[in-house]
């Protein structure tokens, strides 16, 4: 298990972010407490805390019975900082848009075709008034558009993975230079609207043309500039890599992650149904916290119906049963991590596709002998085989952090547990994985990286259609991406 960072600090930082960056600007209205905390999934008492440290520190102001209000402004002295901060993450942040470029047309292309007519027109109408205003407005009015389609997907990762990006690209302070956006939008054969209208057609090929064609003007925009700051700024030296995404916010709590790694382990097979699972004190010697947090893992266990523990005996693994599994359905709290879990598997079927072609590139003979090797032994999982290599040979750094962000939530081989006939299902998924494999040794970069993607839709329409039968309505969202 990999160190997170607390719910308060996680929630500083990305407000404050957007504060600073400009996201949000001075004198604009912060959403309710509670809309944060349904937001982040975070409980209400850290929200209180959060505010009141921002509130504290000059960047909002909070009233009773009000919402709390920007009241940080660019100053002399934070545009300084901001340009500090830009030139310490010279590279990475064109990592970043780079990153955007691969993955945000097919996310705003697929949200656009998922959220539904009623709503396009509805924008289509507000992009055509904003034509007559000027290329600022326009630009903002562009911005409002992508977050919302974003999040009329039903998809909990999309907006938030925009957020990230996003806030750790700055684009506000360079979009604040003068003939910015203007340069932009001439490298973009038309305007921005012209670009956001291609979201109304419902054409593929279009919206990625026109969206490739705007990131490319973005990326060649910024480089300009960063290469001007750092002429006027000789003396700022790049630090380390440091963006992050904290995709499963909100479940950072160790027994959470305890829980979720023996359901993967009793799903896959290792700990087998009916065998009991490891004593207290040995699982509190293998993840190395107390006894305490391992019971509060159990217990979790025991509430969706994948263990049951034995006064004096010890825990015996399960499968989730219909039962059980209707009951975790309707708590609320294991609901949206259900959610999430489609979620993250929506985003992975899209995102893999991007990351297996750019990892493509760097994948020898040498390494394709030791994939081999791996996924023969008898206990491999196939398609984790396929993304460790993905993620370890993308070129991107931001991409590999969202890879495996992504995939701390989906965890190999979690879904085997939603199978009575669980060794049918991963053989299905192993020859699935396997054709991906076959792909990749014959040199076929479109295929390796449309079979991939294959296998995560086929563990999404199998466990969404499950969902969906034991009463999860809301999974009839999660549509599987072509």
């Amino acid at each position: 298990m990999k160190d997170k960072t607390t719910l308060f600090e996680y929630l500083y930082e990305n407000l404050k972010e957007q504060i600073v960056s400009g996201r949000i600007k001075c004198g604009e209205s912060l959403p309710s407490m509670n809309s944060v905390s349904e937001q982040y999934n975070i409980g209400i008492r850290t929200v209180k805390d959060v505010f009141r440290a921002l509130s504290s520190e000059g960047y909002i102001k909070t009233e009773e019975r009000k919402a709390a209000v920007v009241i940080y402004s660019d100053n002399k002295d934070s545009q300084e900082s901001a340009v500090k901060y830009v030139l310490e993450r010279k590279s990475f942040i064109v990592e970043v848009y780079q990153t955007m470029a691969l993955l945000m047309p097919e996310l705003f292309c697929f949200s656009s075709q998922v959220c539904g007519q009623k709503y396009l027109d509805l924008w289509e109408k507000s992009l055509s008034r904003s034509k007559k205003k000027d290329t600022q407005s326009r630009w903002s009015v562009a911005s409002d558009f992508l977050y919302d389609i974003l999040e009329k997907s039903n998809n909990l990762l999309f907006r938030d993975l925009f957020v990230s990006l996003e806030v750790y690209a700055r684009l506000p302070l360079f979009s604040s230079h003068d003939g910015f956006i203007e340069l932009v939008d001439t490298k973009s054969i038309g305007n921005s609207m012209w670009v956001m209208e291609s979201l109304l057609t419902g054409n593929r090929s279009e919206i990625i043309y026109r969206f490739g064609l705007m990131y490319d003007a973005v990326i060649n925009a910024i480089q300009k500039y960063l290469d001007i700051m750092a002429e006027k700024n000789p003396n700022v030296e790049e630090g380390e890599y440091d963006y992050s995404w904290a995709a499963e916010r909100g479940r950072e709590h160790y027994y959470t992650q305890i829980a979720r790694e023996l359901i993967d382990k009793i799903g896959s097979g290792i700990y087998k149904p009916d065998t009991f699972l490891p004593h207290e004190a040995e699982l509190s010697e293998q993840y190395g916290v107390s006894v305490s947090t391992v019971r509060k893992a159990i217990l979790m266990l025991n509430e969706l119906g994948f263990a049951k523990t034995f006064n004096a005996k010890g825990t015996k693994a399960m499968l989730q049963n219909k039962e059980m599994a209707m009951k975790s359905i309707k708590n609320k709290k294991y609901k949206r991590d259900t959610l999430m879990y489609l979620s993250a598997l929506q985003l992975m079927t899209i995102t893999v596709k991007a990351a297996a072609e750019s990892a493509f590139q760097n994948i020898d003979k040498d390494v394709i002998n030791e994939l081999d090797e791996k996924m023969s032994c008898h206990d491999s999982i196939n398609l984790d085989c396929i993304q460790e290599c993905i993620n370890k040979y993308v070129s991107l750094r931001p991409l590999k952090t969202i890879l495996e962000e992504t995939g701390e939530i989906i965890y190999g081989g979690y879904y085997y547990a939603f199978y009575r006939d669980g060794s049918q299902a991963a053989n299905l998924l192993n020859f699935k994985s396997q054709k991906a494999f076959e792909c990749l040794k014959h040199g076929d970069k479109k295929g390796f990286a449309a079979k991939t993607s294959e296998c995560y839709g086929h563990i999404l329409k199998i466990v969404r259609d499950y969902l969906i039968g034991y009463g999860l309505t809301e999974a009839k969202n999660f549509v599987v991406p072509e």
